[in-house]
């Protein structure tokens, strides 16, 4: 990633891909409970932090009127980083947030964070998730195990073995603020 001054808002957005089988969509719902490794703008990796990010909490921002989704410091560090769960601007290059289909080949935006004073450098996929299956039955609280990238059920309903395997990402900046 660029090195990025720790006053400048960046949008990072989550962009994730998956082999997808008998699932129609997979999908993270609007109050999902996000797990991010975070790094500081100006640090390196041995200082990434791992980091529970809701839509639903908001935090003061000291010094400021504002507030964030995430407020906090780096061990050593004497200057708050925040992170803020967002939304894309219409017509922003990488698209809208949307679930991920059958039909999808590339990487489909799932989440925008606003970041200052931090970056992610990796989602750590948990649980909470939603996937249809091509028959239609939703499976609810999708979960992954720690360090797994795949997770599979049976769609009785429709005599189907479902599955979401070679779970990736990657993090694009958006450059419409």
């Amino acid at each position: 990633c660029n090195t990025i001054l720790a006053n400048n808002m960046v949008v990072f957005v989550l962009c994730i891909k998956a082999q997808l089988e008998n699932i129609g969509s997979f999908e993270v719902p609007s109050d999902h409970n996000w797990c991010l490794e975070l790094q500081p703008s100006q640090g390196d990796e041995q200082d990434k932090k791992t980091v529970f990010i809701s839509k639903d909490e908001e935090e003061e921002v000291p010094g400021s009127r504002g507030t964030a989704n995430l407020v906090m410091k780096f061990p050593g560090s004497t200057k708050h980083c925040t992170v803020s769960i967002v939304d894309l601007k219409k017509g922003d290059k990488l698209g809208q947030l949307r679930p991920l289909t059958e039909d999808d080949t590339k990487p489909v935006p799932v989440a925008a964070f606003d970041c200052r004073g931090c970056e992610p450098v990796a989602w750590v996929p948990t649980s909470g998730y939603k996937a249809t299956s091509t028959g239609g039955k939703v499976f609810e609280d999708v979960a992954f195990e720690e360090g797994e990238e795949e997770w599979a059920d049976y769609d009785e309903d429709n005599d189907l073995s479902v599955q979401v395997s070679e779970l990736s990402h990657v993090f694009e900046i958006s450059h419409n603020k």
